[in-house]
């Protein structure tokens, strides 16, 4: 399987998709009664850089000392497994569970007895962690595109929904992350997302929050990660488009030259993104007088530099 090996190389990788960490308890134990009863195969690390050895399932749950725990089969020795597993100080558990691989960290128990096999009693997860290994293209934005926008709904109770529209930072075919003033979107929170692309094309999406951390905007001091669960595949080509043709005309721009036609650009960007994140739409009147501005500042900068 090669999930544990995977996911250590993927989590150097900067642009790979952060692992989404579960830490509810009823989603844990739906997920270990799904391989209880799936008979789904573990591959085991015993510490960072030592040995692995594979279990066909996990025969059941149980308490070693009152604490929770899995008892797992191995083909290992059980004189060579005792020694290996009680010198260990963590072991890292990795699995697939409807083909998506998974992992969490545990700790050797006891080698325990179950029929003729020896099996291997280790600590009840506290966290299981979702990895995505596509490491999709993933564009981040900056001053000289078009701002694109995510509309979320989220849960606040399960009778309310909340609404909010952020700016988004970085856009790819499987998830995208955006400014927001909400801390309350913790990971595991499932969401629904509408995304707008240009000014005139929305894609919707189904989701899941992945990460939420701290950002350097005093306007929106949170950035929200999130994967993308459900989408139509015409909407993630139109992503891939997007992504392409913004490429196409980025590589078109001289990153040290700022004539007046840039400069223009990016103050009706910040517009734009003022206007959308209050809820508004951009008055005619606004795009004139910024305009108008930056010509009457070119026009002092050419008589200055005639002088």
């Amino acid at each position: 399987m090669r999930i544990i090996k995977t996911a250590r190389k993927m989590a150097k990788v900067k642009s790979a998709i952060p692992p989404l960490k579960m830490i509810s308890p009823e989603k844990i134990a739906t997920i270990v009664q799904d391989l209880i009863k799936g008979k789904r195969p573990l591959e085991v690390t015993i510490d960072v850089h030592a040995k692995e050895f594979y279990s066909s399932r996990i025969i059941k749950t149980g308490r070693i000392k009152g604490r929770p725990s899995l008892i797992i089969d191995t083909v290992m020795p059980a004189e060579q497994g005792k020694r290996a597993l009680a010198r260990s100080e963590e072991l890292e558990v990795g699995f697939l569970l409807r083909d998506d691989p998974h992992t969490f960290h545990s700790s050797f128990f006891s080698m325990e007895e179950e029929g003729e096999f020896s099996a291997v009693a280790i600590a009840y997860p506290e966290a299981i962690y979702f990895h995505q290994f596509r490491n999709a293209e993933r564009f981040v934005f900056t001053p000289d595109d078009p701002p694109a926008f995510a509309k979320v709904e989220f849960p606040i109770t399960k009778q309310t929904m909340g609404h909010e529209v952020g700016l988004v930072r970085d856009l790819s075919i499987d998830g995208l992350s955006f400014s927001t003033r909400n801390n309350k979107l913790e990971p595991e929170t499932r969401i629904n997302v509408e995304i707008e692309i240009t000014e005139m094309e929305f894609l919707e999406a189904k989701a899941t929050v992945v990460e939420i951390s701290n950002a350097r905007d005093e306007g929106f001091p949170y950035k929200c990660g999130i994967s993308f669960d459900y989408m139509e595949q015409m909407d993630r080509e139109r992503i891939s488009r997007f992504i392409h043709e913004e490429r196409r005309n980025r590589a078109k721009l001289d990153k040290n030259a700022y004539d007046m036609e840039r400069i223009m650009t990016m103050a009706k960007n910040k517009i734009r993104i003022k206007a959308r994140l209050e809820g508004r739409e951009v008055q005619h009147h606004e795009l004139e007088e910024i305009q108008d501005f930056l010509e009457f500042k070119n026009i002092e900068l050419d008589e200055s530099l005639d002088l």
